[in-house]
């Protein structure tokens, strides 16, 4: 939120450190919209966010939210069209030359001063962010909005893209897919933004599918806050979203269950994800607390491949050669654990744990490896299993023999073959066994922290079970 100029401008300074490509100005607190007895609007708000905007270190969105979409402006709409207008038609200081020279930067960025105020007075945003709600309401606000905006009858150089958004923040509207339609089906939308509040971790998985099934290939931003969301927003890169928002730092989040940039790229290992990363969590309530995705991050991290010798055999961060002691060089280790783990947070009822990890499952492009699984899930795990294989599923489910006797377990793991469907082509093993590794002729790697390996081994467990963690077929050297 810009409440100050010099605080705006450091701020932007250290998001482009801590490794964003765009910041967001949220302006809805600072604007006020009123006018002088002239009609204009108040001349030091205007110039303030003009000479954010000039100085930002980043190529900036500004976004002057409404009320009624969760911001803080309860203004005129036409007072906050007239803003978006100034901004739009502002031009880059004279530079004394004719044509000022494009800068390499984030996705083509034109230049820009990169600090305070003092080099180029005036320049446009890059993004301006409008709901369609407001947009879709007036003809004469949404022909104004045009004249501030790269539009088709009035294209020129350097002018902001609009953003087009939706925001609910009760849950997911019922006409959700035919606002969708309606914002991609808008020429002045250069991105459609829809931000919902997910009831579960299973309306991440419709976000995902109108990412991939954009019929309109148009950019698209699809999120879900609050304590289910947090899916949405680690993976958009592999659905293809065009960005998704991070705060700086704890406490200034603009919206429920946004994570900090530091979180995303350090923790989550944004910059790493893409179509072909394999999901994998932990599963419990409440499960934000868990430290293993730190864990679980860290290791996936630890197993990419950084450099390559001349012989051509991988060499694993740390300096340790992954073709050692006579195995076969692990060419694909990079691909292999093109991984993320993420808190899957499910309430406490078998009916939510059950419909949850069906869905994660089942879904054709999330490509869901496996989970550990917490309190108070880990009887409901068995439970699914066993009703699964009753149900005919032996080939798909396994149930270990510890499992078997404690009726809990702790972790889920899967592979897909090459038959494409979710169901049928996914096995699944609980607490696994070290016979499969032996079996498959891999070594099966896992990680736990705190209580992952909470369930207890009684007396008649069979000695060859043991807890196992989450377990991949990996190639890692002895």
């Amino acid at each position: 939120m810009v409440q100050d100029e010099a605080a705006a401008l450091a701020d932007a300074v250290a998001a482009r450190d801590a490794g964003a490509d765009l910041v967001e100005f949220r302006v809805d607190e600072f604007f006020s919209g009123t006018r002088d007895g002239g009609g204009n609007l108040e001349e030091r708000e205007v110039d303030t966010i003009l000479r954010v905007v000039a100085g930002s270190a980043l190529p900036c969105i500004v976004t002057c939210r409404a009320a009624s979409e969760g911001g803080h402006y309860d203004g005129d709409d036409m007072a906050r069209v007239a803003l978006y207008e100034r901004l739009g038609t502002a031009l880059p200081g004279d530079s004394g030359e004719k044509d000022p020279p494009r800068s390499v930067g984030v996705r083509g960025n034109p230049p820009r001063s990169g600090g305070p105020p003092g080099g180029a007075k005036e320049h446009p945003p890059r993004y301006l962010d409008m709901e369609f709600a407001a947009y879709s309401r007036s003809a004469n606000l949404a022909q104004k909005v045009h004249l501030a905006i790269d539009y088709p009858a009035n294209r020129r150089e350097m002018r902001p893209g609009l953003i087009l958004s939706m925001h609910d923040f009760q849950g997911r509207p019922a006409d959700l897919l035919r606002r969708v339609s309606q914002m991609q089906s808008e020429p002045a939308a250069r991105v459609v933004k829809v931000a919902i509040t997910a009831r579960s971790l299973r309306d991440n998985l419709e976000l995902f599918d109108l990412l991939v099934e954009n019929a309109a290939n148009r950019p698209m931003i699809a999120l879900a806050m609050g304590r289910f969301g947090l899916m949405s927003r680690v993976l958009a890169p592999k659905f293809g979203g065009f960005l998704t928002f991070a705060s700086l730092r704890k406490g200034l989040e603009t919206a429920p269950g946004q994570p900090t940039v530091s979180e995303l790229r350090d923790g989550y290992r944004f910059g790493e994800i893409g179509a072909g990363t394999r999901v994998y969590g932990v599963i419990g309530w409440p499960v934000e607390h868990s430290l293993s995705p730190l864990v679980h991050n860290a290791g996936f991290d630890s197993l990419m491949t950084d450099d390559w010798d001349v012989s051509g055999t991988p060499t694993l961060r740390g300096g340790d050669s992954a073709g050692t002691q006579g195995q076969e060089p692990a060419t694909e280790c990079r691909a292999t654990h093109d991984a993320v783990y993420l808190p899957l947070p499910v309430p406490p009822e078998y009916e939510h744990f059950k419909a949850t990890l069906g869905a994660l499952i089942d879904h054709p492009r999330l490509d869901f490896g496996g989970c550990s699984v917490t309190i108070p899930h880990k009887q409901h795990l068995v439970r699914l299993a066993r009703e699964s294989i009753a149900a005919g599923d032996e080939v798909e489910w396994s149930i270990d023999a510890l499992s078997e006797v404690c009726g809990a377990a702790n972790t889920l793991g899967g592979e897909r073959d090459s038959m494409g469907d979710a169901r049928r082509a996914l096995w699944f093993f609980v607490a696994g066994h070290r016979e499969y590794g032996r079996r498959h002729g891999h070594r099966l790697h896992g990680q736990q922290e705190g209580g992952q390996c909470a369930a207890a081994q009684p007396h008649q467990a069979p000695p060859e079970s043991r807890c196992a963690g989450l377990q991949r077929r990996v190639r890692h050297p002895t």
